[in-house]
């Protein structure tokens, strides 16, 4: 995979140690033991007066040698003014990728070659194109480019480009005011398979734009014609393997939603299987705000609006069968509002973050390995609210979140 950036401008440093813990060495010492038999008189004078044992060279060290467990470290990443982080990546050689796109100040790309203990921007041509940017949506293709979405502020244009050797960042879509359904067009998620057929969902509607091939047109269908139901659905996350896209949504007011891959027909290239999560006697309203997959098991979580309680649900790509789960349950202590704001996996780890009430509460991690056992590995520390997480290649999780919050667990 072709890597196109690597300079890096320091931002914030921190640095850790240990104490030495080294054993002491044995100094016992060896008694003198002459005879002092007299030889006029047969009582027997042996000192019976006990002396220490003579040291017979057995050094068997005796200190534990067990591995220690997983920790956590952090530091600050360089977002000002957010209440969540909206977009960390990981490439494969540990490189980490992070947008700001909230907060009244939060503009930026940023990178960090250290695991996330110090920070700075990419080296790009136009110079400093990202610092007017509000990013949301951040992912390496196949072809090896970094693709990011988001909002120039600069001049108000909803686009998404890529980063190409040498730094160059090249258009690859601007969306025009309006969009054909008279509406205005915010580039939220953006996803390219490895057939080049792409895919952006819109920040703020249900608008969805998609290609067949990187030399195709973009498409604007009408966004029932993206939907197994015929229904329209705003899309509130989204990510993809080498060949399908996977897809996360809803809204305050309607059942929640998993968007899983289906055969696009002549209408439309690109088309979803759409799957409400909650039924019967257990149905609520509420968005799904993350979605992760790996090898055909997906995890989709968001909220219950009725209860304000954060779920996630774990099942197969084709939506036949769901398993729930409560994040107040898991995630220990919690006794306010909960919600589950980001998810991810590699090599069959799975994370789920979240948020507790954002002016009285701690976000959240929990992780498994198997999709049905969930453990709270919470950071002390953390903030009222993490948003993303990545796992890396060499298996660290790393998280994001409030107060330019960035920790890894390793």
């Amino acid at each position: 995979m072709l890597r196109t950036l690597s300079l890096l401008v320091p931002f914030t440093l921190f640095a850790c140690g240990k104490a030495d813990t080294t054993d002491p060495t044995d100094t016992a010492d060896t008694a003198e033991t002459s005879d002092t038999t007299d030889t006029t008189d047969t009582t027997d004078t042996t000192d019976t007066t006990d002396t220490p044992v003579l040291d017979t060279g057995d050094t068997t060290d005796t200190t534990d040698t067990t591995p220690a467990g997983p920790t956590w470290d952090d530091s600050m990443h360089p977002c000002p003014g957010i209440n969540r982080t909206d977009a960390l990546w990981a490439d494969e050689d540990g490189t980490l990728w992070l947008g700001c796109g909230s907060g009244a100040d939060g503009k930026g790309l940023f990178l960090s070659s250290d695991g996330g203990a110090t920070w700075g921007e990419p080296t790009t041509t136009p110079r400093d194109f990202f610092s007017t940017w509000r990013v949301l949506s951040i992912s390496r293709s196949d072809d090896g480019f970094l693709y990011v979405a988001g909002t120039n502020t600069s001049n108000a244009n909803q686009m998404v480009v890529r980063i190409v050797a040498g730094g160059n960042v090249e258009e690859v879509y601007t969306a025009p005011s309006p969009t054909p359904s008279g509406t205005k067009f915010v580039a939220g998620g953006f996803r390219r398979l490895a057939d080049g057929k792409a895919l952006i969902e819109s920040l703020t509607g249900n608008d969805v734009l998609m290609r067949r091939n990187d030399a195709d047109a973009w498409l604007h269908p009408l966004p029932s014609n993206v939907f197994s139901d015929s229904s329209s659905h705003q899309i509130l996350d989204l990510t993809a393997s080498d060949t399908e896209f996977f897809a996360a949504g809803s809204t305050i007011s309607e059942p929640p939603f998993y968007f899983g891959p289906a055969v696009g027909g002549p209408l439309v290239p690109i088309q979803f299987n759409a799957v409400q999560l909650a039924t019967g006697i257990g149905a609520f309203d509420g968005e799904m705000w993350a979605i992760a997959e790996e090898n055909g098991t997906v995890v989709v979580g968001g909220v219950d609006q009725g209860t304000d309680v954060g779920r996630f649900f774990v099942g197969p790509k084709d939506g036949s069968a769901f398993t729930g789960f409560y994040a107040d349950e898991l995630a220990s202590g919690r006794t306010n509002p909960t919600i589950v704001r980001g998810a991810c996996v590699r090599d069959g780890v799975w994370v789920v973050v979240g948020e507790e009430n954002v002016s009285t509460g701690m976000g959240f991690v929990l992780t498994s390995t198997d999709g049905a056992n969930w453990t709270d590995i919470t950071p002390s520390n953390a903030p009222t609210a993490i948003s993303r997480c990545v796992v890396a290649a060499d298996g660290t999780i790393v998280v994001a979140g409030a107060d330019n919050y960035v920790a890894w667990y390793r």
